[in-house]
């Protein structure tokens, strides 16, 4: 569908800007690789809020290249991730330490975390 408006716009790229795109593609892929590989060994809740770091490093960058400056829409959303996010990663703390000071074989661990949010199906 765009192949016909693209090919009477293209215009061959110079030899010194191949140079980004090969670039954009190295780092973004190392990135994915790197995010998964820790994702391997950490648990998501402990590194998903690093992955909100996109948006505070994302708009100052906009603003900056883009000229791009966020409405208030944009900044709603943007607290409304942050707030639920700080909620989760503070809950999940609360329960990791309310599991800690629990003695072994009350329902510790997952299963009790499950009964904990009201699972009934969770009783082993």
């Amino acid at each position: 569908m765009t192949l016909f408006p693209a090919v009477l716009a293209w215009q061959t790229r110079s030899a010194a800007l191949w140079g980004w795109p090969v670039f954009i593609g190295v780092v973004g892929t190392l990135g994915q690789m790197a995010v998964a590989e820790a994702l391997k060994h950490a648990d998501m809740t402990v590194l998903m809020p690093f992955d909100i770091l996109k948006l505070v490093w994302a708009t100052p960058i906009g603003i900056a290249i883009f000229a791009e400056v966020p409405d208030l829409l944009t900044w709603l959303g943007t607290a409304i991730v942050f707030a639920s996010s700080f909620s989760i990663a503070w809950r999940e703390a609360k329960l990791r330490r309310a599991e800690a000071t629990l003695p072994r074989g009350s329902g510790a661990g997952a299963g009790g975390r499950l009964r904990a949010h009201g699972d009934a199906t969770a009783e082993a």
